[in-house]
C-alpha cells in the first residue's frame, strides 16, 4: 500500500487513511479520496469490492473519535473564551462605593488639611488667652459673662474686683486669674476645645453616576458623600450643657455626640484608573477669626483682644461716626497740652504729660456724638513716670474735634 504524508504535519500514514492520526487534518481534498476509494473498488473483482465496503466503514469509523475529538476540543475551547470574557467584564466591573473603599481613598495630604484646618475651628480666639490675669472693666458685663463661663469651666478663678491705674486715670476692674486646667487647653493666644481632628468617616453615601470629572474629561463613575470629622482629646468640660452652650455657640455645624465634637462635610469621588479616589482638594469651610461671626458672651471683645488686619485697618480711620485711633491721638494730645499749660502756671515746672502711642480697641455709641472705647494707652506722666495701660474713656465729637473725658 502506498505510504501519503500529511499536509498539515507531516506525519506518514497510509494512502486510504482521510484524517490524519496526529492532527486530525484531512490527508487530501474529499474529491480526490473519492476518486482514490472509486478506483480501487474497480480495480477489483465484486466479492472483493463488497469486502472492501465494510473495511472503508471501519477506516471511516475509526477515524471518526478523533474528528469528533476535535470538534469537541473546538467547543470547549470556545466556551473558555466566553468565559475569560465574563470574567473580564466583572474584573472591570465598579466595585460598590463602601464607606471603607472611600475612606481609603481620600489622599493623606487632604486628610492632614483637613484636620489641621477644622482644627482651627475649633481654637477661640474672642480673646487674648496667652495671659494668666485677665482684667475685665467693671461696666463689662458682656466679658464677665464669658469669663464667669470659664469659671464655670475651671478655666479661671473666680474674679475679684481690682483697682488700677491707667495712665494718669484710676479705674475699677475685675480680675480673673487661669488656673493650671488652662495651660492644657490654650495654644498661643487661643483657647482650644481638643486636641486635635480626624477623619472617623464617610457617610451619607449616593448612587454612582457618570460624570465628567473635570470638566471636558471623559465621563467616569462618580459618587457623592459626606466625610464625617471628629475631635480626639476632647474638653472634659464641654460635658456642661450651659459651658458647651456657650463655647460652642460660635463654631459652624459642629454637634456634640458622646463626648466629641463632630462635624460633616461634603466630598466627590471618582472611580478612575481601577480605583476609587477624591475628586480635588476636600477642605472644610472655615472663617478667617478676624470675620467670624459670634453670638457668645465675650465676643464683643474679639477685635479688642487680638485684632485682625481689617479691624487694625478700620481703628486707622472713622467709620460709622466713631472716634478713629488718629481721632483719639488728637483728643489725647489737646488734653494733655491743656494740662500741661494748668500745671506749668501753677509750679512752673517744666515736666509735662506725653503722649507715646494710642491703640483703640472698641467703642459703643454713648449718645449723641458721644462714644464710649476702650484704649489701651502709654503716656508719660509728671511724678508717676510711663505708664502704659488699658481705659474705658469718653470721647465727644465736638465743633473743633474730639475731646476725651473720663
Amino acid at each position: 500500500m502506498m505510504t501519503i504524508f500529511c499536509t498539515h504535519c507531516g506525519t506518514p500514514a497510509a494512502q486510504d487513511i482521510l484524517f490524519c492520526e496526529n492532527c486530525g487534518g484531512a490527508m487530501r481534498k474529499p474529491a480526490l479520496a473519492s476518486q482514490a476509494t472509486g478506483a480501487q473498488a474497480a480495480n477489483q473483482p465484486s466479492g472483493l469490492a463488497s469486502s472492501a465496503r465494510p473495511a472503508a466503514s471501519a477506516t471511516k469509523a475509526a477515524a471518526s473519535p478523533l474528528s469528533k475529538g476535535v470538534f469537541y476540543g473546538a467547543i470547549a475551547l470556545g466556551v473558555l473564551a466566553i468565559g475569560g470574557g465574563g470574567a473580564a467584564y466583572l474584573a472591570l466591573k465598579t466595585p460598590d462605593p463602601t464607606a471603607a473603599r472611600l475612606l481609603a481613598a481620600v489622599k493623606p495630604a487632604d486628610v492632614k488639611s483637613l484636620a489641621d484646618r477644622s482644627k482651627a475651628e475649633l481654637c477661640l480666639s474672642n480673646l487674648n488667652y496667652s495671659g494668666d490675669r485677665f482684667n475685665v472693666e467693671q461696666f463689662d458685663k458682656s466679658t464677665q459673662d464669658w469669663m464667669n463661663t470659664l469659671v464655670a469651666a475651671g478655666l479661671f478663678s473666680p474674679g475679684v474686683p481690682v483697682e488700677s491705674r491707667s495712665g494718669f486715670f484710676m479705674q475699677t476692674s475685675v480680675q480673673y486669674r487661669a488656673t493650671p486646667e488652662l495651660d492644657k487647653w490654650r495654644e498661643g493666644t487661643r483657647l482650644c476645645l481638643a486636641k486635635s481632628v480626624a477623619l472617623a468617616d464617610v457617610v451619607d453615601i449616593g448612587e454612582p453616576t457618570n460624570e465628567q470629572v473635570p470638566a471636558g474629561a471623559s465621563k467616569s463613575p462618580t459618587v457623592r458623600a459626606r466625610l464625617t470629622l471628629q475631635s480626639i482629646e476632647t474638653a472634659s468640660w464641654l460635658a456642661d450643657a450651659t459651658v458647651r452652650s456657650a463655647l460652642t455657640a460660635s463654631l459652624n455645624d459642629w454637634e456634640y455626640q458622646d463626648g466629641k465634637l463632630q462635624k460633616k462635610v461634603d466630598a466627590r469621588f471618582v472611580f478612575r484608573d481601577g480605583a476609587w479616589a477624591s475628586s480635588g482638594r476636600v477642605q472644610a469651610r472655615v472663617e478667617p477669626d478676624v470675620f467670624r461671626k459670634s453670638s457668645g458672651p465675650g465676643m464683643d471683645k474679639a477685635a479688642a483682644s487680638k485684632p485682625g488686619w481689617f479691624a487694625s485697618f478700620a481703628n486707622l480711620f472713622t467709620f460709622g461716626g466713631e472716634p478713629s485711633e488718629g481721632d483719639m491721638t488728637a483728643a489725647f494730645e489737646s488734653s494733655m497740652a491743656q494740662s500741661n499749660e494748668a500745671m506749668s502756671g501753677l509750679t512752673g515746672s517744666k515736666k509735662a504729660f506725653k503722649v507715646y502711642s494710642v491703640k483703640k480697641i472698641g467703642c459703643k455709641s454713648d449718645g449723641e456724638k458721644a462714644y464710649r472705647c476702650d484704649v489701651e494707652s502709654d503716656i508719660e506722666a509728671p511724678m508717676i513716670g510711663r505708664n502704659k495701660g488699658v481705659a474705658n474713656l469718653r470721647f465727644v465729637k465736638a465743633s473743633d474735634g474730639w475731646t476725651v473725658t473720663k
